[in-house]
């Protein structure tokens, strides 16, 4: 299962947050956190090695909130463990940061801020 996925008929999608271990970046690339000050997911768009782009389901996420797209978000808390449904989410803000890329290599990515909806 890929890590961002689209329902076309059901127009939602569902987003799978995998853990990481700081030690080993090699076994996730993507740095996904929760902010507990900000109360937001950190959560990083599609594109392992490179510059992502905003195109593909990258797009169809940061356009939402335009769509009415419903957004369900589950989240690995340890590498190796199974993932808690953490239930609907909103877009906030998407914003591009810096992480490595699977080879260690700096990369310009997109970093999708998440509201739990209550």
């Amino acid at each position: 299962m890929a890590g961002i996925n689209y329902n076309e008929k059901g127009n939602f999608m569902v987003l799978f947050m995998n853990a990481h271990n700081l030690n080993t970046p090699r076994n996730n690339p993507y740095l996904d956190r929760y902010n507990d000050e900000e109360g937001l997911y950190h959560y990083t768009g599609k594109g392992e090695k490179g510059n992502q782009s905003l195109t593909g389901v990258n797009a169809r996420l940061a356009n939402s909130k335009l769509n009415g797209r419903d957004i369900h978000l589950f989240r690995q808390h340890n590498v190796g463990e199974s993932h808690q449904y953490m239930g609907l989410v909103k877009l906030e803000k998407v914003v591009t940061t810096i992480q490595p890329d699977e080879n260690g290599r700096n990369r310009r990515v997109y970093e999708f801020l998440l509201k739990p909806q209550n």
